[in-house]
């Protein structure tokens, strides 16, 4: 799978996330139950980190809301865009690795 490939797949996931969710459970397919599980994780995984809830707050605005770009999300926390970007690659690369993709 191409890099650029690979990150629009995991943005997607993170895109959808809300919407699964907004389904009764029962209703899930076996891929959307999947992808839930691995969001959860991920995120359960970031509020351990001393800086969590700034990065769920990122991931909330770019891709559960749908508000905001990397740039105008750092403004909104306050952070560096910098930092916005660097937390967003940690991100892919988590979930990169929960979800066993090279």
């Amino acid at each position: 799978m191409r890099k650029r490939g690979k990150l629009a797949y995991l943005r997607e996931i993170l895109h959808n996330y809300p919407e699964i969710l907004a389904k009764p459970q029962t209703d899930w397919s076996r891929n959307e139950s999947r992808r839930v599980h691995i969001v959860q994780q991920t995120l359960d995984y970031i509020e351990r980190m001393p800086d969590g809830r700034s990065r769920h707050k990122l991931i909330d605005l770019v891709y559960f809301r749908n508000r905001y770009t990397l740039s105008g999300a750092a403004l909104q926390i306050p952070i560096g865009e910098r930092t916005a970007q660097r937390w967003n690659a940690q991100l892919m690369e988590l979930m990169a690795e929960q979800m066993d993709l090279p």
